[in-house]
């Protein structure tokens, strides 16, 4: 029995619906480091998701990725703030 043939739907994207290149805001940038943001605020900081601030210190640290959580040394764990991509309210 053959079976039939089925034309797959077309689709148009209108131009208006995709994002325009010179409108969109830049990541930070990986080498800028993250203690360049020391003494600005948790917001500044927490811009690159690399990056962990200390409330207590008012220092932007690189998060340290070798401990799932930071270490009472590097930031108490209630003052630390960190964030992931898509993120809301992390400070």
């Amino acid at each position: 029995m053959a079976v039939p043939h089925r034309r797959r739907p077309s689709f148009m994207i209108k131009e208006s619906s995709l994002p325009d290149a010179q409108t969109s805001t830049p990541s930070p940038s990986p080498s800028t480091p993250c203690s360049s943001k020391s003494n600005t605020t948790c917001d500044e900081c927490l811009q690159n998701v690399t990056c962990l601030w200390c409330e207590q210190t008012g220092q932007c640290i690189d998060y340290p990725v070798r401990n799932i959580l930071p270490p009472k040394s590097v930031c108490p764990l209630n003052k630390a703030r960190w964030g992931s991509v898509g993120s809301t309210s992390r400070c």
